[in-house]
């Protein structure tokens, strides 16, 4: 239990409550193991692609009823606030229950969505002092920070996860925000600056939007860190939706608390989402990187 909390501004406790309150009785079995097993030694962790601008991350090995795994853990105190404020996220609890949020909606859509997302919780350290001591926990996914040279079954999981990253209003999905390995599997993090509203801010890096691009049709990206990427081995993509988009697009526009979702997002990030799935159910295709 948290003993002094200060929160950033009106709602944020109401948002985590929402959070806190259904994790007692979540039965998913990633989100039972993070959320049961012992705390984990957590240590600095720094990423060999992350650039300095990166959250703070801690991580650490857990041991829960004979399953190990590695654990990621984000306090909003190593929220970067300067590169939060060009997302347009200046409240740091939404950084943190962006994380969570995404994980719910993935997992309510169910697969293939819920098989790409890092399952996420929240974590509130016994000695906390204020919030900032708190923050996300997302389960390890097994992979390489980069997407490889895809093989067969990678056309698939790409569209997939370009439709989420339409449907979340992605800002910063990039080659090093996902995890990936043969044979064929992708796993999709880093989803603080999410939920975006329109005009928000998007990373301008040329390969940020990396699925939606692709799906659109682009299949060189040039990067000031290495070779150009070239994915030109990615099969014919098309921005309409699939059969099973458009059944999810379905569920969300006919439930107002989008699955469970709305009820942690601020009111205009709940609304820009709703908007991005009417605008996705009127045109029958996923949304272009950076429209929000």
């Amino acid at each position: 239990m948290v003993a002094r909390v200060l929160y950033f501004v009106p709602g944020d406790r109401e948002r985590l409550d929402c959070v806190r309150a259904a994790q007692p009785s979540l039965g998913h079995p990633d989100e039972r193991f993070m959320l049961d097993a012992p705390t984990p030694a957590y240590k600095p962790h720094r990423s060999v692609t992350a650039d300095p601008n990166v959250n703070e991350v801690l991580s650490g090995l857990a041991d829960y009823d004979g399953r190990r795994a590695r654990l990621y853990f984000k306090p909003l105190s190593g929220v970067r606030r300067t590169a939060a404020h060009l997302y347009g996220h200046d409240n740091p609890v939404d950084v943190g229950i962006h994380e969570v949020a995404a994980w719910w909606l993935a997992r309510e859509l169910g697969p293939p969505w819920s098989e790409l997302v890092a399952p996420t919780v929240w974590f509130d350290p016994p000695d906390a002092e204020d919030i900032g001591s708190c923050g996300p926990v997302i389960l390890g996914m097994g992979g390489y920070a980069s997407l490889p040279q895809p093989g067969v079954g990678f056309d698939r999981l790409i569209s997939d996860a370009a439709f989420f990253d339409a449907v979340i209003g992605a800002q910063d999905r990039h080659d090093h925000n996902l995890r990936a390995e043969m044979p064929p599997r992708l796993a999709l993090i880093d989803h603080g600056y999410a939920f975006a509203r329109t005009g928000d801010w998007h990373n301008p890096y040329e390969a940020a939007g990396l699925f939606l691009k692709i799906r659109f049709g682009e299949r060189r990206f040039r990067v000031p860190d290495g070779p150009v990427l070239d994915y030109s081995g990615v099969g014919p993509l098309s921005p309409a939706l699939g059969a099973h988009e458009q059944a999810a697009i379905a569920r969300l526009a006919a439930d107002r608390d989008l699955l469970g979702v709305a009820q942690l997002l601020s009111d205009d990030r709940a609304q820009a989402l709703r908007d991005r799935v009417a605008r996705m159910a009127g045109s029958g295709e996923v949304l272009q990187a950076a429209d929000f």
